[in-house]
């Protein structure tokens, strides 16, 4: 099986020994691609009413092929004042793929019309789920957010970061399920390696520094996170409802918090972490992630089983090491301590101390920004082969 690529006027060809090779190539390639032929590839069923980033309109359409389901953006070029903008949005949309972010499937184009073809879900738009999150748990509240911040923190993590996070980009994949939801309409998105950034946002979601300055970075998408937790949580936004009011009290970022509240103090303390104005003393996205009130509401309780570990580590997410000595059968807990130096470097000593007070320690001073600090520092905490059992082992097998 084989294929080839133009570029102008190169071209390259490449072939595969099987069918199942050749899929999976062409699956992995045609996200880089512009395609061809959309009208013989897909059929257009009825039209969304979405809020268009640039004159565009969007459609649900089934593909021929296989009788799936996509969500298709179809654009008019002549129609568009700044084409840069699309090609951005594409090139952001290329680098992200994860569970909870709108994917991009394909690319397609005529002499007329543009086509992008996303991953269609069946839910809608989470503001219109407000009424039924408002009446929910605190453990459906941290379920939401958990996921919310796995998809922030991959974006994130792949140098990108949204700028517009509000209900209206929050889609719940499933009707049915209100906390299985993915970030959507990435127009506004732009790359962390360009400095300079316009001011741009929703007024009542936008963190304050965007208003100062433009030179702000991916914390203003944990700022708009905390926005959405806190309507959650209270019922009502944080700098109130008048558009003069919210321009004046969003750009000065404080906030007030009512004495009643539904969620634990827990809770509580990581959204005052997300909405801090500073954003130096704001918690990043993967901190958000290790943060207590997540492990203490047991949301990450499959993070003990290893393979689902690992899935884990390879969406971007990372492990907290307090919930590795929580969930791991290998370390004896209740004659060992940890104690962290100011260089991070941990040292073990036999001491009488509760699993729950070495977790306290652990959560407040050890946190790390990539899966490899972390484990390598766990390394040290579990126990190495004794050399003489290892010796007498060995005399065992020789007999």
């Amino acid at each position: 099986m084989g294929s080839d690529l133009h570029y102008g006027k190169q071209r390259v060809e490449f072939f595969t020994e099987s069918q199942d090779h050749y899929e999976r190539w062409q699956s992995a390639l045609k996200r880089y691609c512009i395609l061809t032929k959309f009208n013989k590839k897909y059929k257009l069923i009825c039209k969304h009413k979405l809020n268009e980033p640039y004159p565009s309109c969007t459609y649900k359409a089934q593909r021929n092929s296989d009788g799936l389901f996509f969500q298709i953006r179809i654009i008019e070029k002549s129609q568009l004042d700044d084409p840069g903008l699309v090609l951005n949005d594409i090139a952001i949309l290329r680098r992200v793929d994860h569970v909870y972010v709108q994917r991009l499937q394909e690319v397609y184009e005529d002499q007329v019309y543009l086509y992008i073809v996303y991953d269609q879900y069946a839910g809608r738009e989470q503001k219109f789920l407000l009424p039924q999150l408002l009446q929910t748990s605190e453990k459906v509240v941290a379920e939401l957010l958990y996921k919310l911040l796995l998809g922030l923190h991959h974006i994130h993590s792949k140098g990108v970061f949204h700028r517009d996070i509000k209900f209206d980009n929050i889609f719940n994949r499933f009707p049915d399920c209100i906390t299985d939801c993915c970030l959507v309409n990435f127009s506004s998105a732009d790359f962390h390696e360009n400095k300079m950034h316009r001011r741009i946002g929703t007024p009542g979601f936008m963190a304050p520094e965007i208003f100062k300055t433009k030179q702000y970075d991916q914390q203003i998408d944990v700022f708009s996170l905390g926005v959405i937790f806190y309507y959650i949580v209270f019922g009502k936004m944080p700098f109130g409802t008048d558009l003069n009011e919210v321009l004046s009290k969003n750009e000065q970022g404080d906030i007030d918090y009512p004495e009643f509240c539904r969620i634990s103090i827990s809770g509580l303390q990581l959204m005052k972490l997300m909405l801090q104005k500073d954003p130096q003393k704001r918690c990043t996205s993967f901190q958000a992630l290790n943060h207590h009130w997540f492990i203490n509401l047991k949301i990450r309780d499959l993070l003990g089983k290893p393979s689902v570990m690992m899935n884990q580590m390879k969406m971007g997410s990372g492990l907290n090491l307090s919930t590795i000595l929580e969930k791991s059968d290998m370390i004896d807990n209740s004659n060992m301590s940890i104690a962290i130096t100011p260089r991070g470097v941990i040292k073990k000593s036999q001491m009488s101390r509760s699993k729950s007070t070495d977790i306290n320690i652990l959560d407040q001073e050890f946190i790390y920004e990539t899966v490899a600090d972390k484990m390598k520092c766990l390394s040290n905490t579990i126990p190495q082969p004794s050399r003489i059992k290892h010796k007498q082992n060995k005399l065992q097998m020789q007999k």
